[in-house]
């Protein structure tokens, strides 16, 4: 059976020994202490504080909503590559068509002073 390294502050492997009854393993703990709570209802209780800060940034006017966020972010997105492709139109229309732009290497100032 493989096995994996958990790692635990002092004071919370003490706390789990202390659960740890009639011969049970540490991994048998655990799978108890698991069983007692579902997956889902710990994202429940996440989920529902989340809302209660979003719904006081409302009401204290010190945020915005998720909505109004994703609105702002959609306008700043729309800005951005709107500024991206006009400098693309730009660049193209200096350019020279049929033409490929040729550069020098660059060359090191010590390479160019000997």
């Amino acid at each position: 059976m493989a096995y994996k390294t958990v790692n635990l502050r002092p004071a919370t492997y003490e706390r789990l020994k202390m659960y740890q009854t009639r011969g049970r393993s540490l991994s048998e703990v655990v799978e108890g202490l698991m069983d007692t709570v579902e997956p889902e209802h710990l994202f429940a209780r996440d989920l529902e504080i989340a809302r209660k800060r979003l719904e006081e940034m409302k009401t204290k006017d010190i945020g915005m909503t998720l909505e109004e966020l994703d609105k702002k972010l959609a306008r700043e997105r729309a800005r951005v590559d709107s500024a991206t492709s006009r400098k693309q139109s730009e660049t193209r229309a200096r350019t020279r068509p049929g033409r490929a732009q040729v550069r020098r290497p660059r060359t090191s100032p010590r390479v160019e002073g000997t």
